[in-house]
């Protein structure tokens, strides 16, 4: 079943070195290298990390409003508008998109 299972993670360029410091301190020699210069298995799961730039995902169409970020936080980070261009990026019959 694992291998068929792939984690994608999207990260913006300047997060790149501490997201593989996490993966490395977080994983340790369970962390192996993968193909393709961002990919790893972690026990067998694959898992790529996809660089992404805030111009890919951010326009002025998808601004979220004052009011609603002034309660929970900045919903117009970059990371938060990646979910809309998950088919454009993963090639893939089915995606299951988990949000922390």
């Amino acid at each position: 079943f694992a291998k068929r299972v792939c984690v994608h993670v999207f990260a913006l360029q300047i997060e790149l070195t501490g997201l593989l410091a996490a993966f490395r301190c977080s994983f340790q020699t369970r962390l192996q290298k993968g193909q393709g210069e961002n990919n790893f298995l972690i026990d067998g799961v694959a898992v790529a990390v996809h660089i992404f730039s805030e111009a890919e995902v951010l326009s002025a169409d998808l601004v979220v409003d004052e009011g609603v970020t002034a309660e929970t936080g900045d919903l117009n980070a970059p990371h938060n508008f990646v979910r809309f261009y998950l088919g454009r990026w993963i090639r893939a019959d089915r995606i299951i998109y988990l949000d922390t």
